[in-house]
């Protein structure tokens, strides 16, 4: 999702094996969290209406139609360019395009029990680093009362260590090629709004507002985690132009081979819950 007010500027594919890996993405999520909607939600009111921002693929909605088969599920994102065709949503799902730091359209104003958003870095980097204009949007579709959830990483590379099978395995290209991605894509974006959401919840008036924290420790997870970052940091070089293109691409095969050889990124994972009053 991106500012309407400018070229698009998502640093990520749209392709086919880019939408693959949202779905590697959002199980690898649901699998370290042990949930897709938190579960101090109350879900059982009829008609019940759930939205989900940045919705990509609609694979939260998708999986979470599984959970809720009666409720009113709306995915949003700016783009539709990966959604479902129609015919393959249940009839209780539907899939709209909208940009999240523009007005709110009337129709959705106040409509939605829960809102449910994850990944808008990009978005907050719109916002210029500042995910108040995105909470406040977020919050307008929401009903009084209505539940707004969260779901960000730490992405500060100084604190998403590797994890190596073996202490003596190398990691040269790894942190090399970290060290690049980051100078390129983040060099302009604190990671501490992800981390501090919560407390930046409070402060836009949200109520009852829980944070839960989870990391990947155990091998399964970190091996969906190495390949679901190989994959996105190939997306991105695949961004780039010119020597840095190169010099990133060569990172990259050889940080693929480090990865075959035992070496995988622990990442945290956070969920931001809070009440609309």
């Amino acid at each position: 999702m991106t500012n309407s007010n400018s070229a698009d500027p998502y640093r990520l594919n749209r392709d086919v094996a880019a939408s693959t890996r949202l779905s590697l993405q959002h199980y690898i999520w649901k699998e370290n969290m042990g949930y897709v909607l938190h579960p101090s939600i109350d879900v059982s009111q009829p008609n019940l209406s759930i939205a989900d921002v940045g919705t990509g693929t609609g694979i939260w909605l998708l999986d979470l139609h599984r959970q809720l088969p009666n409720a009113h599920l709306h995915g949003f994102d700016i783009s539709s360019e990966q959604y479902p065709a129609p015919g393959f949503l249940p009839s209780n799902v539907s899939l709209s395009k909208l940009d999240i730091l523009a007005d709110i359209p009337e129709e959705y104003k106040e409509k939605f029990d829960i809102v449910h958003a994850r990944l808008l870095v990009q978005v907050v980097n719109q916002a210029g680093s500042n995910p108040v204009p995105v909470i406040q949007n977020l919050l307008k579709l929401l009903k009084p009362g209505g539940y707004l959830q969260w779901e960000e990483p730490n992405d500060d590379a100084s604190k998403r260590p590797l994890v190596k099978a073996d202490p003596s395995n190398p990691s040269e290209n790894a942190e090399k090629l970290l060290h690049g991605l980051d100078a390129r894509f983040r060099a302009k974006t604190p990671a501490s709004w992800s981390v501090a959401l919560a407390e930046t919840f409070k402060e836009q008036g949200l109520q009852n507002v829980l944070r839960d924290e989870f990391t990947t420790e155990d091998s399964y997870l970190l091996l969906l985690d190495q390949t679901n970052y190989l994959g996105l940091f190939g997306e991105l070089i695949s961004k780039l132009q010119g020597d840095l293109r190169d010099e990133l691409s060569r990172l990259h095969a050889n940080t693929v081979v480090e990865a075959r050889n035992g070496l995988s990124w622990q990442v945290r994972r956070f969920v931001f819950l809070g009440q609309k009053p």
